[in-house]
């Protein structure tokens, strides 16, 4: 986790609200936490079905109750900790593996969408013009 006393200065202002948004609509129920019913009916309401055991064990990542502050400090340890585990980077390729192909144009909106442009973002972009994927 970033060193910082105050954790909001870990990220710009632009990108707080857009952490406040998504907060905002994974917050289902409106009471400032995220519980796992949260989580499943957010996933379900963006066309990804998840269990209550995978929202909990989402939630299991930080100490105690999921409110804004808790998620921005998840959000900046996962930052810092440089890569993902194997598992995690497998399953992330998993959800948009459809027949044993990944649809090119769904994986690009995604990348384009919810990436960042960072150089590694951008030394993947050849990937999506790759023949395991479909068009």
């Amino acid at each position: 986790m970033p060193k910082k006393a105050n954790i909001f200065e870990s990220f710009s202002h632009s990108a707080i609200q857009q952490f406040k948004e998504a907060f905002g609509i994974m917050d289902t129920d409106k009471d400032g936490l995220l519980s796992s019913s949260d989580l499943v009916a957010a996933f379900t309401a963006h066309g990804k079905n998840i269990g209550g055991g995978e929202a909990q064990a989402m939630l299991d990542e930080v100490d105690g109750p999921m409110n804004f502050t808790q998620m921005v400090t998840l959000f900046a340890s996962k930052m810092a900790g440089g890569s993902d585990d194997d598992d995690v980077i497998l399953a992330s390729f998993e959800a948009f593996e459809m027949n044993g192909q990944i649809d090119a144009e769904a994986f690009r909106h995604s990348l384009m969408t919810f990436g960042t442009s960072s150089p590694p973002a951008r030394s993947m972009m050849p990937l999506l013009n790759s023949r395991s994927m479909v068009a």
